[in-house]
């Protein structure tokens, strides 16, 4: 089943190492900088869940943060 873990270094509550997946064929994990209770209300947060729930079933492609979205999208790697 294809994962995704969004997750934020600045949470303040949880550990943002705790909150990654590896980097497998059908996991990832996407980092966006946000409190732990400001998440849901983040925007990027919200395009980031949006946009992984909106996949068809069997079509699951990893997030590609190329572009403008390097910007709002941290590397989770680095």
């Amino acid at each position: 089943m294809p994962t995704t873990a969004v997750f934020s270094r600045t949470d303040g509550i949880c550990a943002w190492q705790g909150c990654m997946e590896l980097t497998t064929a059908t996991s990832e994990s996407i980092e966006v900088e946000s409190s732990h209770c400001g998440m849901g209300h983040h925007p990027p947060w919200s395009m980031r869940v949006a946009d992984r729930l909106a996949q068809p079933e069997g079509k699951w492609a990893p997030f590609d943060r190329s572009g403008w979205r390097s910007l709002v999208y941290p590397n989770p790697n680095r």
